[in-house]
Parts: C-alpha cells; structure tokens; sequence
C-alpha cells in the first residue's frame, strides 16, 4: 500500500479565481426560489438542475458574460395582485399628499 501524500494546493491566481467563481455559483444558487430551481431541474437533460445552473454560470463568467438566470412566468392572477398592490400603495400614498397639503393650508 502506498502512502498517503497531502494533495498540493498550489493557490495560483487561476485557481483562486476559478474557486471564487464557482463559490459565487453555489451561493447564487442557493438564493434561487425553489420554483427557479424546480425549472432547471426541469430544463436538464442527464444532469441535475444544480449542475445545468453551474454549468451555465461558469460558462457565462468565463466568456465574459452576465449569467443568465431563468425567471418564473408570474400567473396572471399573481400580476393582478401585484398591480392592485401598488395602485392601493400610489393611492395611500396621493392621499397622504393631499392632507399634508391641506393642512398646511390651513396653518
């Protein structure tokens, strides 16, 4: 039986940053919403969602690109909550205007 060697970690400039890369994947990863993850998972073919993101990102950080990250449609009922949400919020938001204005008024 041979003997174990501790493996050599020379800590290039390359290898440094290809570790920072990757590591800003995983992390990126991990702030997916698990609807984002579930269409990677869907999107890969032979691999897992998990590997397909890496894949991507590494590839796009390595051409120079902005990595692209898969968005999940939204419902349509879910942008008519959203747009009801902020008409309600432009709404509080005029009136609260109005009665700052008219109190100053009559100051």
């Amino acid at each position: 039986m041979r003997e174990y060697k501790v493996p050599v970690d020379p800590k290039s400039e390359l290898q440094l940053r290809h570790r920072a890369m990757f590591a800003k994947a995983v992390e990126t990863w991990h702030a997916l919403a698990p609807r984002q993850r579930e269409l990677y998972n869907k999107a890969a073919v032979r691999m897992t969602g998990y590997n397909l993101f890496i894949r991507e990102y590494i590839d796009a950080v390595r051409n120079g690109r902005e990595p692209r990250i898969m968005q999940v449609p939204e419902d349509k009922s879910q942008s008519e909550d959203k747009r009801d949400q902020e008409a309600s919020k432009d709404i509080q938001e005029d009136t609260a205007d109005s009665s700052d204005t008219l109190s100053s008024i009559f100051e």
